[in-house]
Order: structure tokens, then sequence, then C-alpha cells
């Protein structure tokens, strides 16, 4: 047998038999998968749901700590303000429902490639969620790492997952929305009344006070009788008041911040009187040495407000009155006009007097291309 011709059956032995260790490490790999395929992450954490206390999510420094009471959950971070409860369900029956598709990286090495790397870690894109019972023993914790999209919009998402303490991490299936912003586990939705549910309202501002009233479709003002013309944009902008008001922060009641500015009562054709109480926060003084930028506004005061119902529509006073009764709210400070405005802002202002200026004549045309002066 030729020297050339042997080299050629050793060289495809060689093929044949790395081929062989290939295909059975794929094949021994591919049976392990198959087993964890399909399974649940945390296969008992459906049957112990109930007695889930609490709810931490982290994420780069930041953390928001959700936790129950009775049938509720509140926002510790937010001074216990309800949380929004379909969105804890969301996420509890998202741990409860995942499920483990395809083993991916177990080398500490290629974790941040998957963002399943230590949460703790000051940059780390991973997040950290862990659900306790009240005695504060872990019913499921769960490092999250990238989303990877779907081919259809109707799939369950995919996420790179890992358990806490172990090295295998994991392609997973599931709907899962964990936010360590505390501000995206509240409701900032306060107020949507309508205007042509309002009925009157009177504002107390320092020693001034204004009453106004509904008219058919105008809003007017009733008290002072004699006053100068009105903005009817103005008035309407306190008829508007309680539309699509929302909040950027709470705080306790007894913790409102600022001075007294205002008080306005408000009440609705159907029977809801709501007594308002406005404070104002003077903007922060600017740091020595700090300067703003010339196109920069100028800071603003902020605008808490607090509110208590009553009325004869005791049915929905008592529902409002289950949360407002307890907190103060920092509404923008653009509301003030229409929450608690002065006779001044409601002033027609004064057309300019005279003819309007003359337009600037047109500069001269240039002379004709390739023709001279």
């Amino acid at each position: 047998m030729k020297p050339r011709t042997v080299l050629v059956l050793v060289v495809l032995a060689v093929l044949s038999l790395a081929g062989g260790w290939y295909l059975d490490i794929h094949s021994r790999q591919a049976e392990s998968s198959s087993l964890a395929a399909g399974q649940a992450a945390f296969p008992d954490l459906a049957a112990t749901l109930s007695s889930a206390a609490r709810i931490e999510i982290s994420h780069q420094g930041n953390t928001v700590t959700l936790t129950r009471h009775d049938d509720t959950w509140d926002v510790t971070q937010r001074a216990g303000y309800p949380a929004i409860p379909a969105r804890v369900h969301a996420l509890l029956a998202g741990l409860a429902g995942l499920r483990l598709a395809e083993p991916r990286t177990a080398d500490p090495a290629f974790y941040d490639k998957l963002g399943v790397e230590d949460p703790a870690r000051p940059a780390a894109a991973s997040s950290l969620v862990r659900v306790l019972d009240a005695a504060g023993k872990p019913l499921a914790a769960l490092i999250l790492g990238q989303k990877r999209p779907q081919t259809q919009p109707d799939l369950p998402d995919l996420i790179y997952v890992r358990r806490p303490g172990e090295a295998q991490s994991w392609l997973a299936e599931g709907r899962l929305d964990a936010d360590a912003d505390p501000q995206s586990w509240i409701d900032h939705d306060l107020f949507n009344i309508t205007h042509d549910r309002i009925a009157t309202v009177a504002v107390t501002r320092g020693d001034q006070h204004l009453a106004f009233a509904r008219k058919g479709d105008a809003m007017t003002l009733t008290e002072p009788a004699e006053h100068p013309p009105l903005e009817q944009g103005a008035l309407e902008q306190v008829g508007r008041a309680l539309e699509f008001v929302s909040f950027s922060d709470v705080r306790p009641r007894a913790q409102m911040p600022g001075e007294a500015l205002a008080t306005t009562v408000v009440t609705t054709t159907d029977g809801v009187t709501l007594t308002l109480a406005l404070n104002t926060v003077p903007p922060p003084k600017p740091a020595p040495g700090e300067k703003r930028a010339e196109d920069a506004p100028p800071p603003s005061a902020a605008l808490w407000i607090s509110a208590t119902a009553s009325g004869s529509n005791t049915a929905e006073a008592e529902r409002l009155n289950r949360v407002l009764s307890q907190w103060a709210y920092q509404i923008g400070a653009w509301k003030e006009s229409g929450f608690a405005p002065t006779l001044d802002d409601l002033k027609a202002r004064a057309a300019p007097h005279g003819p309007p200026p003359a337009a600037p004549a047109p500069p001269p045309m240039p002379p004709p291309a390739g023709r001279s002066r």
C-alpha cells in the first residue's frame, strides 16, 4: 500500500472517530436539554403564591419593594401607596408560568452576553426578582437578562434567565414585567371629572374669594359680582381643572410639604363636594457656583394638593376618600391657574392699540445675470 494511501486512510479514520465523538456528545447534550425543555422554572410556586408577602426587584442600584396587606399590595419606596393590582398579579402569574425552553451558557465569562451576570454589579444589565413569604423565606428568586424577539407577536416572550447561586443559564418562555422603578408600580391618575359635571367652584386665596358657577356650557364668575372683563378661556380652565389630573409624587397627608396657597371647594352636578388644600414649595436655590444655561427655563415652584370628598353622593365620596383621605400629591405647577386663580389671572388681555406696523420693504432685486448696470 502506498504511503499516501495509508495517510488518507488514517485521516479518514480520525475524522470518523471525531465525528462519532461529536455526535455522541451532541446527542447526549440534546437528550439532557430535552429533559429540561418545557419544565416550569418554579414548579411549586403556583401552589404557594397565597403565602407571598413581599416582592423585591433590583436593577443597577434601584430597588422597589412591594408589600402585601391582606388582598392589596403597596409600594414601600412611596410611603406605602397602593400598587397597581393588575401589574402585581401579572408579575406573580408570569413567574409561576415561566418555562425553561433551552439551556444556555454555564460559564460566568459569558453571562454578560445574555445579561444574566451578577445583578449586584453597578453596571449590570440584569435584574433580580425575589418573592418571599411573611418569614422572609424565598418562594422564588430569578436573575432576568435580555429579551429575545419572537417571530410572531402572539407568542410568549423569550428571555434569558438564571437562578441565583446556579451556574446554568436558560432561555425561558413567558411574560415578565419586572421594573425596579417604584414610580412604575403606582397609578398616577388622580382625577378625571369632566367639565360638564362641575356645578360650582369656590376659591379662597389669602384675602381674595372667587366664586364660579356653570351656566349652560360656560363657566362664569359670580363673586365678586362687579369685575372687569374676563377671558373666557381662563374661566373654562377653572371648570376643567379636574380633568385628567395626574401626580408625579405622593406623601402621607401629614407630611404634605410647602406653605398654604389656597383652599378650593368644587361641587359636582351628581352630589360630590371636593375640598382641596393647595400648598406651594419654592423652587430650589442654585448651588454656589452653579450656572444655568441661558436657554433653560427658570425653575418653577412645586404644587401639592390634598383632597377630601363629601356630599349627598355618599357612595362616590366614600370611594374617593378610601385613597384621597390618606395622601398628598404633587401635581403639575401649571395647574395652579385652574385650581387657585387670582382675578388678575382671569382678566381679559387688552388688544394692542394702533395699526399693526408696516412690513419692511423687500430688498432690491439683483440685476439679471450677464447685464451690467
